[in-house]
């Protein structure tokens, strides 16, 4: 009789663990499942998830969506984002939907461009440093471009708390940005101050 309770006694155990097995199994299939997904998500989108908010915010500032504002205060420069396209008290709201597709594509058009110019390695994706590296030197530009009072590019650098090397490796890329994207017939790359053009 013994023998026969610590035989069923196993029976049951074995039949609760395999249960328990089972079911963690499934829940980590699921969960792997949600995972391959993800990621076949973000290869699909050809950007890690940082990186296309980047490739968002900086298409949205040069296609019109968003205004980037830079504010000098003392020693340092503030920065600060305006929605262009905001219902307002009394607006025609027909034609405000309708500038709004006319800047949603200047903004597919202007993402699909960032993202070509991000992908420093040409690899096809963007990673969350090239995302990074892109927002830096879009700011750069667009900080510059309304900062006319300034002698030189290492002015701007002790302003902003950066190494000069960088700023000036940065605006030439903005250049060099705002030349591709002329050639693709994208507008809205402001020009860059003399000053800082010639790299002094």
């Amino acid at each position: 009789m013994r023998t026969r309770r610590s035989s069923s006694k196993r029976h049951v155990r074995n039949v609760w663990r395999g249960a328990a097995i089972a079911l963690c199994l499934g829940t980590a299939s699921a969960a792997g499942s949600d995972f391959d997904e993800y990621v076949a998500t973000i290869r699909k989108a050809g950007a890690t998830e940082s990186a296309q908010e980047t490739i968002g915010d900086m298409a949205s500032s040069l296609a019109g969506g968003t205004v980037f504002i830079a504010s000098r205060d003392g020693d340092s420069i503030g920065r600060s984002c305006t929605n262009t396209l905001c219902p307002r008290p009394g607006a025609n709201m027909a034609r405000l939907r309708e500038l709004q597709q006319v800047v949603a594509e200047k903004e597919r058009a202007w993402a699909a461009f960032l993202k070509r110019f991000a992908d420093d390695d040409r690899s096809g994706f963007v990673t969350t440093a090239e995302g990074d590296s892109l927002r830096r030197k879009v700011e750069a530009g667009l900080i510059a471009a309304q900062m006319t009072d300034l002698k030189d590019a290492s002015e701007l650098a002790n302003l902003l708390r950066v190494d000069v090397a960088q700023l000036r490796g940065d605006l030439a890329d903005y250049g060099r940005l705002r030349s591709a994207a002329a050639d693709e017939h994208l507008q809205g790359v402001p020009s860059l101050p003399p000053a800082l053009v010639t790299g002094k």
